[in-house]
């Protein structure tokens, strides 16, 4: 993360307007967003996108236990863990902001000049053969934008 950090506290006019990840494949879709320590002066969102488009379906109980793995308690005994195996914390953090989804999705950026917005999508619970579509799950600028604010 040193080299996201350097590029990230470029001058303001060489500074990218964000830095986004793009991944998928693990068997769900989110939007997190990296925390740097203040010393590094990262003057851009640095977020990363998962979407996992086609996927077998997730069990209730995973669904439940990962949701409880970003609960305060949990957080809290895996940094105790983690210290009790002689690890250090981490300099960078991450915060999931949107998600978790486990249904099927697909999601897309739309770039417009230096604004970015990140789109997630998936199909409805009970489709139309008639009306094929897409719903709209979240929408999240990744920038200021011209596009107006988050839904």
């Amino acid at each position: 993360m040193r080299l996201v950090a350097d590029v990230g506290a470029r001058f303001e006019s060489r500074r990218p307007a964000t830095i986004l990840f793009l991944s998928g494949d693990v068997h769900y879709s989110y939007l997190a967003r990296a925390s740097f320590p203040p010393a590094d002066a990262v003057g851009c969102p640095v977020y990363q996108a998962v979407c996992s488009p086609l996927r077998n379906p997730t069990q209730r109980s995973v669904q439940i236990a990962d949701r409880l793995s970003r609960t305060g308690p949990s957080r809290w005994l895996g940094r105790l863990l983690a210290r009790s195996a002689g690890l250090s914390a981490p300099a960078v953090s991450w915060e999931m902001t949107r998600g978790p989804w486990f249904h099927n999705g697909i999601a897309t950026v739309a770039l417009d000049g230096r604004a970015a917005r990140l789109s997630f999508h998936q199909a409805p619970s009970r489709p139309d053969r008639d009306d094929p579509r897409l719903d709209p799950v979240c929408v999240a600028e990744l920038t200021a934008s011209p596009y107006g604010g988050d839904r």
